[in-house]
Parts: C-alpha cells; sequence; structure tokens
C-alpha cells in the first residue's frame, strides 16, 4: 500500500513540473512578442521639421532614440537626437565647420 501511494505521488509530482514548465514557456514567449510589437509605439508624435534647403545625410538607431545628420545649405552639419518612444525631438546641436 505504502508502495502505491508513493508512485502516485511521484507521477503527481511530474504532471506537476511539466505543467509548470508548460506555463514558464508559455511567459517567456508572451514576454518576448510583447516586447517586439510595443517598442516603437508613438501615440501622438510631434512633426519634425527640417530647416530650409537641409538634406538628411545619416540616420543611426541606439535603443529608442535616432540620430539624424543634416547637411545645411550653407555647408554647416547639424545633429538631431529625435526619441521614438516618446515621439519627440530632444537635441539639436549645430557644429560650424571652420574656415
Amino acid at each position: 500500500m505504502k508502495l502505491q501511494a508513493l508512485k502516485i505521488l511521484v507521477v503527481t509530482m511530474a504532471i506537476l513540473i511539466i505543467v509548470g514548465l508548460g506555463f514558464l514557456a508559455y511567459g517567456i514567449t508572451a514576454n518576448f512578442a510583447e516586447g517586439e510589437k510595443g517598442v516603437f509605439l508613438v501615440r501622438s508624435p510631434l512633426p519634425l521639421t527640417l530647416p530650409v534647403g537641409a538634406e538628411i545625410r545619416e540616420t543611426i538607431m541606439d535603443g529608442n532614440r535616432v540620430l539624424i545628420r543634416l547637411s545645411m545649405p550653407d555647408d554647416q552639419t547639424r545633429l538631431i537626437i529625435f526619441d521614438m518612444q516618446e515621439g519627440r525631438e530632444v537635441q539639436r546641436i549645430e557644429i560650424n565647420n571652420s574656415r
């Protein structure tokens, strides 16, 4: 009788372990899928207005921020850092070329 109770206990614990691992796998995959969908959702982005005659020369993404390098008509360079998560411009940096 004691041996039969031990077998039932072992089988029940094995089933609980398998169910627990299933929930763990589901939680991990759901977390990854949610992270990919919600990373760059901007609710109400502010418009990014470029100066007249400016050309975008380069864009670099780092996490939720984008660095935009502009070439201005007067041979100057301007860098704009844009936060995609908040949908707003973070900073403008003007680079004056010496002659």
